[in-house]
């Protein structure tokens, strides 16, 4: 049942790494009984960073609507270093 909802609601997503890029497919039908047809694509993937779009068609693919863009940064590791207290210092 690729690209549908299946048991538990969630939806299976179909697709392909190629260069730089994810481009995965699903379909379903929204609440309407509308079939929808949706492509969520992953792009400028670094070690840092990622472009996430996500575009809808209802029409069966004649012509799309952007539905979500997001731009993901890792944040700046930090380094917590915590000093042992005064009494696990006496218990070493």
């Amino acid at each position: 049942m690729d690209g549908h909802v299946c048991a538990g609601g969630f939806l299976v997503w179909r697709g392909r790494f190629e260069g730089n890029a994810i481009d995965l497919d699903g379909q379903w039908e929204d609440e309407t009984g509308r079939h929808v047809l949706s492509r969520l694509t992953w792009s400028g993937i670094t070690e840092r960073s990622a472009h996430w779009e996500s575009h809808r068609s209802l029409d069966g693919g004649k012509t799309w609507i952007k539905h979500w863009v997001i731009d993901f940064t890792r944040k700046t590791r930090v380094n917590l270093r915590v000093s042992p207290t005064k009494q696990d210092r006496q218990t070493n």
